[in-house]
């Protein structure tokens, strides 16, 4: 069942904090079913497209498809900056401490791990911390009427390993 609480939050602060028509392609497109030229992606601007047009596929060359897990590609290097989005709301403990310290392990000093959360204290930002990382929260939803443009996650959030 949907909370009726945060799809008004989700949409009055998208609706308040953005300009759909201009600012705001994700639902622009939604409520639409197209893009315009003031509001859509980059890559679809004329002059990002061209580019990408004229540049015979070395961008695309860049984009590498990956069907293995998250956490053998991250124990594949060293990182200075990892994003983890909100994949991790989905996981359990055993999960997260595991990815912690893998986080730990792969991230350099000084860098940086970044994600969302549906949840404005998401219950596994402790473990990260505790894996040695100084854990801020950027925003919430209660401090901004929108964090982003979509504002569909309760708050956002920064690891900087030790």
């Amino acid at each position: 069942m949907w909370d009726t609480e945060y799809v008004a939050t989700v949409v009055h602060g998208a609706a308040m904090g953005t300009h759909l028509a201009t600012e705001n392609y994700f639902y622009l497109c939604c409520l639409t079913g197209k893009f315009t030229k003031q509001s859509c992606p980059r890559y679809l601007t004329e002059a990002d497209y061209n580019t990408m047009r004229e540049d015979d596929g070395a961008m695309l060359a860049k984009v590498h498809n990956i069907t293995g897990s998250y956490m053998d590609e991250l124990k594949k290097r060293k990182y200075s900056k990892v994003i983890l989005m909100d994949h991790v709301d989905w996981t359990d403990e055993a999960y997260i401490k595991t990815l912690a310290a893998v986080l730990y392990e792969q991230v350099v000093p000084g860098g940086r791990v970044i994600w969302r959360s549906a949840s404005k204290d998401p219950w596994y930002s402790p473990f990260i911390a505790e894996a040695g990382f100084d854990v801020v929260c950027v925003e919430r939803h209660h401090d901004r009427v929108a964090i982003d443009c979509v504002n569909m996650y309760a708050s956002f959030w920064v690891g900087t390993r030790k």
